[in-house]
């Protein structure tokens, strides 16, 4: 005789939907400077329409590039930090020279790149840096207002589209995991970033936990942009029922932004520089744990007290022993439970007790994980054998009558005989 009770899961960890989390964003963790030191000037040929200028270095050597045509050429004095600039200008400087040469000539591209600003600027700001001369009609003998022009448009849209923000987002199908084995495995943990690489953390995770990149299973924190990964957790590992964990994914990137410095001297141009800013982008993902549970108890079917030393097997669907124990006076819990069908039947019953033929038949599966089976087992038969009193009186009472009972026997037998 037995009861089996299954008990379906009344709360869910998680939704088993695909969740987004909210991103967290630190940017511009690079310290620009307040200050830089401009160095002498070096006159550049009018290459175009008759416009004729001078670079501008720091005395390290970086290029600057001058954001007031009307004001005079800045060389040799401190120049402060005034602020930031837009993305167009920081597309032309960090697409100009001399991150990238249009001529092959130093000067050349160091001309094209800062006309290229003036234009911009006249396109944005209202300014008349350069006139129709420059800008269509004046000589051009080296071609290179083409090259101006194509980087002012890219610039403008750059402008259009602001900066350029490091992004992640993360995704899963499931966030349930499921038992695969030893492990439970995660459904596939999809992440997009425009960052070169990514990293995976763990908070509130059982020890041994794992993080695999998914489509080549190797063991890895550190992944590459378009990579995905997976989450395994040691079934072994997992001492209670319902566990939930939080997975971190974080990105790191830069950010070239576009930076005024203004000289002390009104006079003298302001001029700009790009600087590196990185940016860290987090976003996170609740994955949970919920193991299968199954609690046997041998009882004494007439007391209903629990039974220890009966010996009992678990087994799967195609009759493999998954284990056998014997039982005490505390429930046996058996987790971790892969899904489908399985059996509990005794192999040997307590002393004094009848062994019990019940096969207790149960499922695993999402719906059906917490498990309760009752066994009950009866006592054995007991004969009961009533022992006469022996003592002195009785006996010699017994005695007393059997010799009566003799004596009259033989009377009736003696007078049958003298009557024949």
């Amino acid at each position: 005789m037995y009861k089996l009770i299954e008990k379906t899961k009344k709360l869910m960890i998680i939704l088993l939907v695909a969740a987004i989390a909210f991103t967290v964003t630190t940017a511009n963790t690079n310290a620009i400077a307040n200050s830089i030191t401009i160095g002498d000037a070096e006159d550049i040929p009018a290459y175009i329409g008759g416009v004729t200028f001078a670079t501008k270095t720091t005395t390290d050597g970086k290029y600057l590039y001058c954001l007031e045509m009307t004001k005079k050429t800045t060389m040799n004095t401190v120049a402060t930090l005034k602020g930031e600039r837009d993305a167009g200008i920081a597309y032309i400087i960090s697409n100009g020279y001399p991150n990238k040469s249009f001529t092959g000539d130093r000067l050349k591209d160091y001309y094209i790149t800062q006309t290229a600003i003036w234009w911009y600027l006249d396109e944005t700001t209202g300014t008349m840096n350069l006139g129709e001369q420059f800008k269509s009609e004046g000589s051009d003998p080296h071609n290179m207002r083409q090259y101006v022009k194509d980087l002012v448009d890219a610039g403008l849209k750059a402008n259009s589209e602001g900066y350029k923000k490091i992004t992640i987002a993360a995704n899963t199908n499931d966030t349930r995991l499921k038992l695969d084995g030893e492990y439970y495995s995660s459904s596939m943990i999809e992440v997009s970033t425009n960052a070169d690489t990514y990293t995976v953390s763990l908070e509130g995770a059982p020890e041994n936990t794992k993080v695999f990149q998914a489509s080549s299973n190797e063991e890895k924190t550190t992944l590459s942009k378009g990579e995905n990964f997976i989450i395994k957790v040691p079934a072994n590992g997992i001492k209670e029922k319902d566990l939930s964990f939080k997975v971190n994914i974080t990105a790191n990137g830069v950010v070239y932004k576009a930076y005024e410095y203004k000289p002390e001297n009104e006079n003298m141009q302001a001029v700009g520089t790009v600087e590196p800013s990185e940016e860290k982008v987090t976003t996170s993902l609740d994955l949970g744990v919920v193991t299968s549970k199954v609690t046997i108890i041998k009882y004494d079917s007439a007391t209903n007290q629990i039974l220890a030393g009966a010996k009992l097997v678990l087994k799967d669907s195609d009759g493999n022993e998954v284990t056998n124990w014997i039982s005490t006076t505390n429930a046996h819990v058996i987790r971790n439970l892969s899904n489908g069908e399985y059996t509990v039947s005794e192999l040997a019953a307590p002393n004094g007790y009848k062994l019990s033929n019940e096969v207790v038949k149960f499922t695993i599966n999402e719906k059906s994980d917490d498990i309760l089976v009752k066994f009950y087992n009866q006592p054995e038969d007991k004969t009961i054998i009533d022992i006469p009193d022996t003592s002195t009186s009785s006996l010699l009472f017994f005695i007393l009558g059997m010799t009566i009972i003799g004596s009259g026997l033989g009377f009736v037998y003696k007078n049958a005989k003298s009557a024949k």
